[in-house]
């Protein structure tokens, strides 16, 4: 399945629910392989910045998951850096969707090291 998605990706196809989440939205609430989603944002990276009908940014669906991968919101981070601070309609960031103590010390260290550069995005403004 995750290869037919890929390459209808790849050829041009967009690929969006009913409630306007794109492929990179979907492929990370239905744990697809950490592979897949990799290349999914090596394709469009722009999904990073592409909210659905709530407001909600691939990074929300990320730090919402039970275990979220590290690997995966460090490279989101590192992508999109001001997409932790971005409130979706219900006024929440990313940041305040994260279920557990160890994930936002990881985001705490992540942030206070500056491992990303600065965004060029004018997307959204941090809070």
């Amino acid at each position: 399945m995750w290869d037919q998605i890929l390459n209808a990706l790849q050829s041009g196809q967009k690929i969006v629910d009913k409630d306007g989440r794109n492929v990179l939205s979907i492929a990370i609430l239905n744990n697809a392989p950490i592979q897949v989603i990799n290349k999914i944002i090596d394709i469009s990276p722009e999904f990073l910045l592409q909210p659905n009908k709530e407001g909600s940014l691939p990074m929300h669906f990320a730090l919402s998951r039970d275990h979220p991968n590290k690997r995966l919101i460090n490279k989101m981070y590192y992508l999109f850096p001001d997409s932790l601070y971005i409130e979706n309609k219900h006024g929440l960031m990313p940041i305040q969707v994260i279920n557990d103590s160890l994930t936002m010390q990881y985001i705490e260290r992540l942030t206070s090291h500056g491992k990303a550069g600065s965004s060029s995005s004018s997307f959204g403004k941090r809070k």
